[in-house]
């Protein structure tokens, strides 16, 4: 399908790409650039192919996304950067996902993924569905399509939700009437023209249906056939592709298929479930627990990196700790391998193992080897995760982690920081940069002098 839209309208500080991430049938999606920053975002606007009045009616679709997103913030939600607005045009500029349509990702795996992946998706979706409904919003348009991977790895599976078109305010007017969707995603109570925002944990219960079975369970050639289909037939749950379900997955699935609404499970009660909470990756609460000892996927000499970790080791080094003893128990809390020395390594595994401990990341978040006792983590993951321990909500680290700040300033910011709490803790400058510039691997008597030694005499 060819696309096409209006160049004139984009800011010359953006670049479009000729790569159209994927488009619906009235709005188109590209990659795009930010010329100084050379960050990458998704530009989502009408097809100046239409027809004027469905071209029209984009721009509405368009105007009323951006208005609902400009209003979210959620790590569910597809984060929306800024909206250009002429009197005739809307173009979003939103959060590039690399990993595309979770819709495509399936597609090309060309199988089935296992209930622990669709467990960790659905927690996500249903995440996402809470956060939306406790802000009064119903989606509308949930399904396999409008839910992105933050990676391409499906085992990963960090998703967004995106396209908010249809979403609607609820209202305390009762209930909607309005017919919208896409078909073989809508409840019984939406195809009737009377329902709330429990349509979503319905299209919820349908994308679960999916992800273990491969197909769907309500298809025709026409609307007026998939309607009386979702309206006669029963979803069969005894299928071969479910045979291995378990118990408690299956059960969840039934009850956001509830075909009464007022008896179906809410999103909120979903994700305390047993399913949820036992899922073999969310329910680890400490890395202690999968015997972990090296890490992989991290480049020790990247100076971004450094930097933070810099930074976020002022806070272990904030005092002058003079008992051997007190000294030696963080020595052993951080040498894992129990060899009596530790690197830098072994301090972004205890850092790792304190996010999972205190609920800053979800394991969920770590590719898991766990059979060589090994973790995997991403470098923009671990990123994400070290500016929130060091930051907490600085609202300026914030927007340097979010990209709203250029890499030059990045760094200076960083050096700055560092240099800010040095001083506060009066943690002497040359010393503390000799240690994490160095690569050799220390011992307990080594670690406790440089701790002594750092602190301005």
């Amino acid at each position: 399908m060819k696309y096409s839209m209006s160049l004139a309208k984009v800011p010359k500080t953006i670049e479009i790409s000729l790569i159209v991430l994927f488009g619906g049938s009235c709005a188109i999606v590209y990659k795009a650039r930010y010329k100084k920053t050379h960050e990458i975002r998704a530009l989502k606007c009408s097809d100046s192919k239409k027809p004027p009045e469905k071209k029209a009616q984009s721009e509405k679709l368009l105007e009323n996304e951006g208005q609902l997103l400009s209003r979210l913030s959620n790590d569910r939600i597809v984060k929306l950067f800024e909206t250009i607005s002429t009197p005739d045009e809307r173009i979003l500029i939103m959060e590039y996902c690399e990993g595309g349509r979770l819709f495509d990702a399936l597609k090309k795996s060309k199988a089935l993924v296992n209930e622990r992946i669709v467990c960790s998706l659905m927690e996500q979706l249903l995440e996402g569905v809470a956060y939306l409904h406790s802000k009064r919003i119903i989606h509308r348009d949930l399904k396999m399509e409008n839910i992105l991977l933050e990676t391409d790895n499906l085992e990963v599976g960090l998703i967004k939700l995106i396209d908010f078109g249809i979403s609607v305010e609820m209202t305390d007017q009762g209930k909607l009437n309005k017919v919208v969707g896409s078909s073989s995603y809508m409840a019984p109570e939406l195809v009737s023209g009377r329902y709330d925002e429990k349509i979503d944990e319905w299209a919820c219960g349908m994308i679960m249906y999916i992800l273990l079975t491969g197909f769907m369970p309500y298809k025709s050639k026409d609307f007026a056939q998939t309607r009386e289909l979702i309206l006669t037939k029963e979803i069969n749950f005894d299928e071969s592709a479910l045979s291995t379900l378990s118990p408690e997955g299956k059960k969840v699935m039934k009850q956001l298929l509830e075909r009464d609404s007022e008896k179906r499970i809410s999103a909120r009660d979903a994700l305390e479930s047993k399913w949820i909470k036992n899922n073999q990756v969310s329910g680890i609460n400490s890395l202690d627990e999968l015997r972990l000892r090296s890490i992989d996927g991290v480049d020790f000499d990247d100076s971004e990196l450094r930097a933070l970790l810099e930074i976020l080791m002022i806070g272990v080094f904030c005092k002058k700790i003079e008992d051997r003893k007190e000294v030696s128990a963080i020595f052993r809390k951080i040498d894992r391998k129990s060899q009596q020395e530790i690197s830098v390594g072994d301090l972004v595994i205890g850092i790792i193992g304190k996010a999972v401990e205190e609920r800053m990341i979800r394991l969920r978040e770590l590719k898991l080897i766990v059979e060589d006792e090994r973790i995997f983590i991403e470098r923009r993951v671990l990123l994400n995760l070290i500016c929130k321990l060091a930051f907490g909500d600085d609202i300026q680290m914030k927007g340097v982690l979010l990209g709203y700040i250029h890499a030059k300033e990045y760094q200076k910011d960083l050096d700055s920081y560092l240099d800010h709490m040095l001083a506060k803790f009066e943690i002497n400058k040359q010393k503390f940069h000799r240690y994490f510039s160095s690569k050799e691997k220390l011992s307990l008597d080594m670690f406790y002098d440089i701790q002594l030694g750092f602190f301005v005499q």
